[in-house]
This record gives C-alpha cells, structure tokens and sequence, in this order.
C-alpha cells in the first residue's frame, strides 16, 4: 500500500482526511436509508451475500450483490476519468471525477426522496427502485475510489478501512522496533537523543496519520448518522458540497498528478 507522508505531501494529507471522512458519511446514510445494506464497504456485503445465500434468503442476498455489481464499474469510470484528464494534460485530474460523482449523489437524493426513501418508518422493499438507488450509491462510492487510486499522494485513501487500521498496525510495529534498536545499549543518554527527533520519523507519523483517517471515517458515520435523522435525505447535499470544494480545491492547488513526466524530467536533467 502506498504510504502517504502528511509532513511531505501536506495537501495531499488534508484532502485524504476530508475524503475518507466523506466515505464514512455517505456509508451510513446509505445503511441507515437501505436498510443496512452498505454503499462503500464491499467486504461487509460479501459477507452478508455469503450468510443470506447459505440461509437460501435470495431476497437479502441480491440486496447486497446489488451493491458490488454498481461499485466495480464505477471503479472503472472513476480511474478512467482520471486516467483521460491526464491525457488531456487538464490542470486538475480530479474535479472532473468529483462533479461527475457529486451528481451522481444528487440523483440518488431525487430519487430516494420521490420514492420514499427518506421515510426510514417504511419496510424494505427489494424492488427495481431499491436497485436503482443503491445502485447509485454503490456507483458513486466506485467512482471516488477509482479516481483516488490514480492521484499521486491519495492512493491509499479508500473505503477499506481495515486496510487502514493494518497500514497502522503496520508502520507502528516498524516505529516500535525501530526504537528498541537504539534503546539497546546506554538506554539513557540514548532517548535523550532520540527525543530530540523521534518525531520525525516517517513510520510514526504515517501511523499516527492512518489512524486519524479511521478515526475520521468513524466520525464521518456518526455525523452522517446524526443528520440524516435531522435533515433526511437532505443531509446528502453535504457530502456533494464537501466533494466539490475538494475538486475546485485540486482546480486551483494542484497535486502532483503527472509523476511520470517529473521524473522522466529529472532523468534527463541528470544525463545532461
């Protein structure tokens, strides 16, 4: 897994937090509104698919393939608009992805609002219209991942959240040893040194930063959760608000989307 640096790549840093804030945010409005199907979380509807096809429930068990058939293409398109952005040579390779599932977003409110989504005291009802909406859902959370994947320095900001906490897990135990190795000998005078600069070390700030993107995932669930109640369906508006101004926010600061050409750059430089 890519491992971001949020001393290094501050921008990069900033917009992985509020998108894997947004995942956490639209997934449980998504839950709560789809009678706990996920939108964003494809290993919690493998399993469910799993359990309901061995119970012979086929009614849950299409419920929650309906979700992983809509998310793999809008992986496709979402890593496909990026990929044409670069081709193009645009400023910004993924404002394009975000109007593109910002829209996407508006059309599942509209729907679940004519359909009657939005009224969580009705029983579920696995019928076309249920498929379309979560199927937008899915879609859309495919297509913000898929564009993820191909911007340099948000690689590793997904949906899979236990790939998070393992990339935490991970650069801890690095950090960890790390620090036993120079408290070996002369422990005393040695983490007087080390304190100087221990957090500067890369695995520790890479760990520190993958849990805060779970912890902002989590928050983003409850806030979710919490306006949904308030607001209905409604509360989507601030996941297609928050995706728009990270687009104009790449529109204007740019990240490092064309590494290729950099370093085929400094490649030549050095030659010469």
């Amino acid at each position: 897994m890519p491992k971001p640096d949020p001393k290094r790549q501050p921008e990069s840093a900033w917009l992985g937090a509020l998108f894997i804030w947004i995942a956490g945010y639209v997934d449980a409005i998504g839950y709560i509104t789809l009678f706990h199907v996920y939108a964003a979380n494809m290993s919690g509807n493998s399993v469910s698919l799993a359990i309901n096809s061995a119970q012979t429930d086929w009614r849950l068990a299409f419920a929650h393939a309906c979700p992983i058939l809509a998310f793999f293409p809008g992986l496709i398109a979402g890593a496909s608009i990026v990929k044409a952005c670069k081709m193009a040579r645009f400023r910004t390779a993924l404002l394009p992805s975000m109007i593109f599932e910002a829209g996407i977003l508006i059309l599942f409110v509209r729907g679940a609002h004519h359909y009657g989504f939005d009224d969580l005291s009705k029983p579920a009802v696995y019928n076309s219209i249920y498929v379309m909406a979560i199927g937008l859902l899915a879609f859309a959370m495919g297509v913000q991942n898929g564009a993820l994947r191909e911007i340099s320095g948000l690689k590793s900001i997904h949906t899979y959240v236990t790939g998070t906490l393992l990339s935490a897990a991970d650069e801890c135990t690095t950090f960890f040893f790390w620090l036993i190795r120079r408290l070996t000998h002369r422990p005393k005078s040695r983490w007087r040194r080390l304190s100087r600069y221990i957090h500067r070390q890369p695995e520790l700030r890479v760990g520190c930063y993958s849990l805060l993107l779970w912890c902002l995932y989590v928050c983003g669930g409850i806030a979710g959760a919490l306006l949904l109640l308030h607001l209905g369906i409604a509360s989507m508006f601030v996941a297609v608000i928050a995706l728009l101004i990270t687009g104009l926010f790449d529109l204007f600061l740019p990240l490092a989307h064309y590494p290729e050409r950099s370093r085929a750059s400094s490649r030549r430089r050095s030659e010469s």
